[in-house]
């Protein structure tokens, strides 16, 4: 596996146990979302046929782009 796969990830592990912890949940739901983009920008230079994909491996990213940005907009008012 390349360092790019691995490096996503860890980030991916941390930030769900940053979200976890209150005092980080906001800054990990913004981690989220600028990690969520850095995804689908990556997908359109190297595997821009992952979109076309039947089974969507590229389209769920949106989902949980969605929620991570209502967490991280939420998070003040609570």
């Amino acid at each position: 596996m390349g360092p790019t796969v691995v490096g996503g990830a860890v980030a991916d592990i941390l930030l769900g146990l940053g979200i976890l912890w209150r005092p980080w949940a906001k800054r990990a739901a913004l981690g989220m979302v600028i990690l969520s983009c850095a995804y689908i920008i990556g997908s359109f230079v190297a595997a821009p046929d992952l979109w076309a994909d039947p089974l969507g491996p590229m389209v769920k990213v949106l989902p949980g782009l969605t929620l991570a940005a209502i967490v991280w907009l939420l998070m003040d008012e609570r």
